[in-house]
């Protein structure tokens, strides 16, 4: 196991938000589908290297149909957001 810090900040997010180089935004109780540039996968994690902001919130369920403009109810998930911030980190949950 080798870990390395990032000489910069990236965005994490669990690989399975991530839909053929997009991400389903929530903007304003909408899903939005935006593209990102994922820089590379490792385990269940891809590391965003374009298209997300950090204070984005993204949709990690994966909702058929996902229709761009379609009105949700998004729910935040903390104890997700804990676990992808210690893994993204090196530690263990």
């Amino acid at each position: 196991r080798l870990t390395v810090k990032s000489r910069e900040p990236r965005l994490v997010v669990p690989s399975t938000a991530v839909h053929n180089n997009e991400v389903y935004r929530v903007v304003d109780d909408r899903l939005e589908r935006s593209p990102v540039s994922v820089a590379y996968q490792q385990n269940d994690l891809a590391v965003i290297e374009q298209g997300l902001s950090a204070g984005d919130q993204i949709i990690v369920d994966d909702p058929v149909p996902a229709i761009d403009g379609m009105a949700i109810k998004p729910r935040r998930d903390a104890a997700l957001e804990q676990q992808l911030r210690a893994r993204a980190l090196g530690e263990r949950p």
